[in-house]
């Protein structure tokens, strides 16, 4: 199996809810595997600590030379309300 990640690569967490919706979108850095090949060791600030991330939450970011943020990218608006729509 090939890894899907390389260090210092960009990444994307995308953690999703109870419904499978994807309810916040988090931008790291790769580090290295768990010993388990389960999760990652995940840069998410420039301290030097690193976050244990499940492996299927991450995507790599393809286009990490050219990144717009502006769009979001969450399921669920501010008040948690599904595409915000309140009688959802």
């Amino acid at each position: 199996m090939e890894d899907r990640f390389k260090k210092g690569q960009l990444v994307a967490y995308c953690p999703t809810d109870s419904r499978g919706k994807i309810y916040k979108v988090e931008i790291g850095v790769f580090s290295k595997y768990t010993k388990d090949k389960r999760g990652a060791f995940i840069w998410y600030h420039m301290g030097g600590t690193c976050a244990c991330t499940p492996l299927q939450h991450l995507y790599p970011v393809e286009n990490d030379n050219y990144i717009v943020i502006g769009h979001t990218f969450n399921s669920l608006d501010k008040e948690g309300n599904e595409n915000g729509n309140e009688n959802t």
